[in-house]
């Protein structure tokens, strides 16, 4: 592929367009001719014109319907997912792309199921559900290995360097996006071509996160010159990134220019994420220049926007606070002062959950393909219904892990002989709860997949482990009690669990030793539990008072009590014994058979 194309090279690409779009309005008549014509432009259109593409890509499917073109098809269908996902609809691009993959498979066709795949893939990065997104990349570059496509393989490489980036794994970026550099070099390309330009704007990227903007300038400049104007959707990323890394070196000016002309961009190409990119960057700057009216007009714009999303969300109320401190606004201020702290919280809960996010879609994904697939063999439909149970499998794994690294920060808390006694505990009820309620699921998911009509039973007993798996990563050490300490914690678990669970708070919502703030969390949360499950109390009311050098937790619940003097502690109550003894903290239990029980644990001199 060329250059990226510069403003003229549009105009020429819109005009064909035009006269061709006259040409079928008068000749509205298929032909060979005419649905070859379409297929040249809409890769060139589909760089910069989402409204064409989608105009022309439903053209050439009308043109196709009832015939038996169906690579021809696909390829119109491609570019409509294209035009849709560009334009931030996601539900439409999705159904479009299930016609692709179904033609894809009917074919069958190398080439056309690698544009559906990669397709997908690219709907997943734009909606944040990134671990989906690398998965559907990497069968990508397999079936290009397979296909010997490395140009497109280069590509595929910068995606998944950008998604690393995204997740913080710069380490993995740079190194899928260097490969993908070593690969265009052998090839003979140079950095203003596509492939190429899209892995150093996305290393530059990377180099901007690791605080290195001196190295992401240099990646920036093998692209070609700043100065000339280009109109793809790479090419506002590279402005917008521009603009970031010039108000890092305090260049207010030069920032300013590549702000503008990002929004400029995004005009043309009418595309919402990109508005929200562009408004966000202008903000940023008008803050550091002390524009701060404009910087609250800017932020603004991007708060209403359809296509917000999670990251920008975070940075859109932080801007529009600033801006409203300094424009002495205190009461809109200290709303979206609030806001940014939500959303602050909602990002890292998200990134604890990601992974289930991921594979939830993994699964719908695999299950309408199983559908389409048991119309053609049964052999097909049993390995993808075994993929399923593989993900579950999977997902199973990653729990036991966690739990594992639990407990390995519990050793370091409490004496190495009460801590292997507590580990050996924890292992023994993870391994009863997956072998008792996810293990039975599958084995029952197992049996029924040797009939396509049991398809649904099967679905419903994965969404059922699904469930059950969420239930248990809720008890984990979560992001909220590292970053934001005790009472945040607690209160999230306990807002989980509405309205079985009331949680009550009094003193000085202050840090403290790291350690304590662990040990009490975790006997929260098995107290809770031991109320919910064994006692099966329909209220719990949880309090926690927090002083400077105390905090007392009690959970009282009205479930079926126990004798306290009968010394028949299970294994929740001594995994709780056996935390408090390691920080030199008290329990007292009042409880009986008819008014359930309330335990009251405390730690002091902290």
């Amino acid at each position: 592929m060329a250059a990226s194309p510069c403003e003229a090279q549009v105009d020429v690409v819109v005009a064909y367009a035009d006269s061709l779009l006259k040409v079928m309005n008068e000749k509205p008549v298929a032909s060979d001719e005419r649905i070859r014509q379409l297929k040249e432009l809409l890769p060139a259109l589909s760089a910069f014109d989402m409204e064409r593409t989608l105009l022309f890509a439903q053209r050439g499917l009308a043109m196709t319907e009832g015939s038996d073109r169906r690579k021809d098809r696909a390829a119109f269908l491609h570019f409509m997912s294209v035009a849709y996902t560009f334009q931030s609809k996601y539900d439409s691009a999705r159904i479009v792309l299930d016609m692709e993959t179904e033609l894809a498979l009917s074919i069958p066709d190398v080439k056309t199921e690698l544009m559906a795949v990669n397709m997908f893939a690219f709907l997943y990065a734009r909606q944040g559900k990134y671990l989906t997104a690398i998965e559907y990349y990497l069968k990508a570059a397999a079936l290009m290995e397979k296909d010997g496509d490395h140009n497109n393989l280069m590509n595929i490489y910068g995606n998944v360097g950008e998604i690393n980036c995204s997740l913080h794994n710069y380490e993995q970026a740079v190194k899928y996006l260097k490969r993908g550099i070593e690969m265009g070099e052998r090839l003979g390309l140079t950095g203003d071509q596509f492939q190429m330009r899209n892995c150093y704007v996305q290393l530059a990227a990377t180099y901007h996160a690791l605080h290195q903007p001196d190295l992401a300038l240099d990646m920036l400049r093998k692209t070609g010159d700043f100065n000339v104007t280009l109109t793809t959707v790479e090419d506002a990323a590279k402005y917008n990134l521009l603009s970031k890394i010039f108000l890092d070196k305090n260049d207010c000016d030069k920032s300013l220019e590549y702000a503008e002309r990002s929004l400029k961009l995004a005009e043309f190409l009418k595309d919402p994420s990109m508005f929200v990119n562009a408004w966000v960057g202008l903000s940023d700057v008008y803050l550091a220049t002390g524009r701060y009216a404009e910087a609250e007009e800017t932020a603004l714009k991007a708060w209403t926007a359809d296509s917000l999303n999670a990251d920008m969300n975070r940075a859109v109320t932080l801007n529009l606070a600033l801006a409203y401190t300094h424009l002495d606004m205190p009461a809109e201020a200290s709303y979206f002062m609030h806001r940014n702290e939500i959303f602050n919280r909602e990002h890292s809960a998200q990134d604890a959950q990601r992974l289930i996010s991921d594979l939830e879609v993994k699964y719908e994904t695999d299950m309408k393909d199983a559908e389409i697939v048991a119309l053609k063999s049964s052999q097909r439909k049993t390995q993808l219904l075994l993929l399923l149970l593989g993900a579950v499998l999977l997902l199973a794994c990653f729990l036991y892990i966690m739990k594992r690294r639990i407990s390995r920060k519990e050793m370091m808390l409490a004496a190495a002989n009460t801590a292997i006694e507590t580990e050996s505990t924890v292992r023994q009820r993870i391994g009863q709860e997956l072998h008792d309620n996810i293990g039975g699921m599958l084995a029952a998911a197992n049996l029924n997949l040797g009939r396509a009509e049991n398809l649904p039973v099967v679905r419903e007993l994965l969404k059922k482990s699904i469930d059950e798996l969420r239930r248990q990563t809720s008890s984990l050490l979560p992001e909220t009690l590292l970053h934001y300490g005790l009472r945040s914690a607690v209160e999230d678990y306990c807002v989980k669990l509405l309205p079985l669970v009331g949680f009550y708070y009094k003193g000085e919502d202050v840090r403290i030793e790291r350690k304590v703030e662990v040990t009490i969390y975790l006997v929260a949360i098995e107290l809770i539990d031991n109320a919910c499950k064994h006692a099966e109390a329909t209220a719990v009311k949880v309090s926690l008072i927090q002083e400077k050098h105390k905090v007392v937790l009690t959970v009282k619940d009205d479930g079926h009590g126990f004798d306290p003097a009968a010394n028949t502690d299970g294994a929740g109550l001594h995994n709780v014994r056996a935390r408090l003894a390691a920080c030199g903290g008290k329990i007292r239990i009042k409880s009986s058979g008819r008014d359930g029980a309330e335990i009251t644990v405390e730690i002091d001199g902290i």
